[in-house]
């Protein structure tokens, strides 16, 4: 115990005074410690109870000694309380302390007591494609759990003139790529800076860019893109819709967009990017959308 009144009467001898002056200072450093609350408390004094295991931090209010929390001297721990009880964990019929879910689990979607943050239930990165000249990109890392997929592609350059970005999808893990005249549908239009407006629809693979000229192969010109990729964990006809600013074989500054689906009901689980002619330079992203 070590409660002493800080306040020093009157009468004291030096070395009376000193010991009253050392003892009222311990107490202060120890905030009272003891198994009884200390009589001479006033409003705002922090009493230590140790009468039991954990000891206990309250403050007086002036009428009533108010819980803070709980000390577990052995474990170096310290709980605190929430309206008048320890905080736990929470739930849905009380407050309390609650979790994050790892990276792990809102990347895949496990169910699990934790909450996940709105960044995670935005969009998560799955994978980074680079191409140096290459005739396609691939992504088949499709990870379950996901609404949808979005791809993006910043700044894709051609070797050849007048190139249109292509998608192909698979459905075996990208052993093959459907590129049948038939396989897809989809409808193109164009916007270009001179005020011209094309539109274009066929079967062919699914254009993600141009209806015309396609993007030029000189200094300068490039096509960037997103893509939105809808049903692909699910046997059904899996759609696209994109939009896409490219710098076409003539220099004309466009916005494409288009839209369309794939004509065969089967969960696509992989996606190739390609030029029409010709090979592409560029880095594409692939993000889960939840």
């Amino acid at each position: 115990m070590s409660q002493f009144d800080p306040i020093i009467g009157a009468d004291k001898s030096g070395l009376a005074y000193r010991q009253d002056d050392n003892d009222g200072k311990k107490a202060l450093l120890n905030h009272h410690k003891g198994s009884s609350a200390p009589g001479y408390a006033e409003a705002g004094t922090l009493w230590l109870d140790d009468a039991a295991t954990p000891w206990v931090l309250k403050l007086y209010d002036g009428a009533d000694w108010v819980t803070i929390g709980n000390i577990h001297a052995g474990d170096d721990e310290f709980t605190p309380f929430f309206n008048g009880a320890a905080l736990q964990e929470a739930s849905t019929s009380s407050a309390g302390l609650a979790e994050r879910a790892t990276d792990g689990e809102a990347k895949t979607g496990t169910d699990t007591s934790r909450y996940i943050t709105p960044s995670h239930q935005a969009m998560v990165l799955l994978d980074t494609q680079t191409a140096s000249g290459d005739s396609a990109i691939e992504f088949t890392g499709f990870a379950t759990g996901y609404s949808s997929y979005l791809f993006v592609a910043d700044h894709l350059t051609v070797s050849s003139d007048n190139a249109d970005v292509l998608l192909r999808t698979s459905s075996d893990g990208g052993s093959n790529y459907d590129s049948g005249s038939t396989d897809y549908a989809r409808v193109n239009m164009r916007f270009e800076a001179t005020g011209s407006v094309y539109g274009i629809g066929n079967s062919q693979p699914y254009m993600i860019a141009s209806t015309g000229d396609g993007i030029g192969n000189a200094a300068n010109e490039f096509a960037s893109f997103s893509l939105q990729m809808f049903g692909a964990s699910d046997a059904v006809y899996t759609s696209f819709i994109s939009q896409a600013l490219q710098v076409d074989g003539n220099s004309l500054i466009s916005i494409g967009q288009s839209g369309g689906y794939r004509k065969d009901a089967a969960v696509v689980d992989g996606v190739q990017f390609l030029m029409n002619a010709g090979n592409l330079t560029g880095t594409i992203k692939m993000y889960g959308v939840k």
